[in-house]
């Protein structure tokens, strides 16, 4: 995939401990002016409600007891919430 790239002519230090050097013309900005926010809300509760966790990465949640149907725990908590 990247065989027939050519690196660039010129690349100086990012100033970061953690980061290599870049190239030349780029810009170091922090995340949070690349980024946006989106809030998206279920309409209907029907979604599968996802886990994330540094051990598993993103997994289906587990339900209550192993109970077929939504999670009662997070839509008893939505309806707290509103």
């Amino acid at each position: 995939m990247i065989d027939g790239l050519k690196p660039y002519p010129e690349y100086r230090d990012s100033g970061l401990p953690r980061l290599r050097p870049i190239p030349m013309h780029w810009d170091v900005v922090r995340m949070k002016y690349v980024l946006r926010e989106t809030d998206s809300r279920s309409t209907s509760g029907r979604e599968t409600l996802l886990s994330v966790s540094q051990f598993t990465g993103v997994t289906p949640r587990r339900k209550n007891e192993g109970e077929d149907g939504p999670d009662i725990t997070i839509i008893s908590k939505m309806l707290t919430w509103q």
